[in-house]
């Protein structure tokens, strides 16, 4: 009980001393240090998976976020994956579709709509832990 308790405090207190902003900074640089591994350090992607979830929100990037740590341990599962297909239908941002169909591994798709993107967005979006998903 009293693990939680301070697991409890310190999410309540990493959530009001990072903005938003810098939690998901934090979160993607956790993640990208994860895949830098030769040996996988699991305490570093349950760390991002434990930040991922005091992010998560309808906001399509948490949920993103999330899910690609979930990729990372294990393969997405039906309901996993149609909350993906139906997010990639509701949502009509081109950056937003392309890493939903990273998750599903749909790579042809995800490279179309990639190429659709203005140069500063295809830049950013590579240069996310998402993109590393690709590379494997």
């Amino acid at each position: 009980m009293r693990l939680f308790l301070r697991k409890k405090i310190f999410q309540t207190c990493l959530i009001s001393t990072l903005n938003s902003v810098s939690a998901s900074s934090l979160l993607l640089e956790s993640i990208s240090a994860y895949d830098s591994q030769i040996a996988k350090e699991e305490g570093l992607l349950k760390f991002a998976e434990e930040l991922a979830e005091m992010l998560l929100n309808k906001d399509p990037v948490t949920i993103i976020n999330k899910f690609q740590i979930i990729k990372r341990k294990r393969p997405l599962s039906n309901d996993e994956i149609v909350t993906l297909v139906t997010m990639r239908k509701k949502n009509k941002e081109n950056i937003i579709r392309c890493a939903i169909s990273i998750l599903l591994e749909e790579y042809d798709e995800a490279k179309e709509l990639l190429s659709k993107l203005p140069e500063t967005e295809r830049i950013r979006i590579t240069n996310y832990p998402l993109f590393n998903l690709v590379k494997k």
